[in-house]
């Protein structure tokens, strides 16, 4: 009897795929090419894998003599362990960011793509409860365990001052790689997945925080030192603790050493401290015009 034969042809940007072989014949043999590892699933349970450039007869591992009601019912596996997949991601405005005295809602975006390190821990951990194996239900499950990650990371440059959420394209770079970093080392060994490059494109606000942000910014200030928005002119940094310097007029943030407020431009020496000289003209007694005469005589 003439064998028949299947070779699986894994598809660009797909790690992992079913495929059903009921009513296939019985002669049928599969044939898994290099980089792909491929197992037939009985009840659940994956049998011993098939590694890449390897063959197997189909109907030896149906569970024909376990399930001689429904010998026809045959499902393999398989996971591209050669393979890449782009997953964009998001979290709208899911993440909520603590500022002096209000939470502020913003979201973060960007890409990311994936390949697998270690084919059967990847699918044991991650994929053994999935009932589709569609690219949509990979993405989803692949979101599902990296966003909590990106989220923590996002709030905890808004928290330690280095990405400013008005500004943030300044701090992406660096917020990419910390993320990467953290991806890395959590689910590499937990489920098999290697990160192979990760970015994050954008950190936004909804329009009406962004004009409450920005209001604020306007009329209270920064401070210079973390950049965290001071709420009521506050005079020391609710983040750092730097103690702030304002102008006595205006209420204008005062940095270095300039005799003017840079908002209102009022001298601030003359304003806030009097010189020595005109110190003491204010406090000398006015001469009488008759001691003034004396003294004019007497010269």
């Amino acid at each position: 009897m003439k064998k028949r034969i299947y070779r699986f042809q894994p598809r660009e940007g797909v790690l992992l795929e079913k495929v059903d072989f009921t009513g296939m014949d019985r002669r049928t043999t599969l044939v898994v090419p290099p980089g792909v590892l491929a197992f037939f699933v009985r009840d659940g349970i994956e049998q011993d894998p098939l590694s890449g450039g390897g063959s197997a007869p189909v109907f030896l591992n149906s569970g024909y003599f376990a399930h001689r009601r429904n010998p026809e019912v045959v499902e393999a596996i398989f996971l591209n362990e050669k393979g890449r997949m782009r997953v964009p991601w998001g979290t709208r405005n899911g993440l909520h960011a603590a500022f002096p005295g209000r939470v502020v809602p913003c979201g973060a975006h960007g890409v990311l793509e994936i390949g697998i390190r270690n084919a059967r821990r990847f699918y044991q951990r991650a994929c053994s409860s999935l009932r589709s194996y569609r690219a949509e239900d990979v993405q989803d499950l692949v979101l599902s365990l990296f966003l909590p990650v990106i989220g923590e990371k996002v709030l905890l440059f808004v928290g330690d001052g280095r990405l400013d959420l008005l500004a943030p394209e300044g701090a992406l770079p660096l917020l990419s790689e910390e993320c990467k970093r953290a991806l890395e080392r959590r689910f590499e060994d937990d489920y098999g997945l290697a990160i192979l490059s990760f970015a994050v494109e954008k950190v936004s606000l909804p329009p009406e925080e962004r004009a409450a942000l920005e209001g604020a910014r306007s009329r209270n200030g920064c401070c210079p030192e973390c950049g965290t928005i001071l709420p009521s002119r506050e005079g020391r940094c609710p983040s750092c603790g730097k103690e702030i310097a304002r102008c006595s007029h205006c209420g204008a943030i005062l940095l270095g050493e300039s005799a003017h407020c840079p908002s209102c431009g009022i001298l601030l020496k003359e304003r806030a401290i009097p010189t020595e000289n005109h110190q003491q003209e204010e406090q000398k007694p006015s001469e009488s015009r008759v001691e003034r005469k004396k003294n004019a005589i007497a010269e």
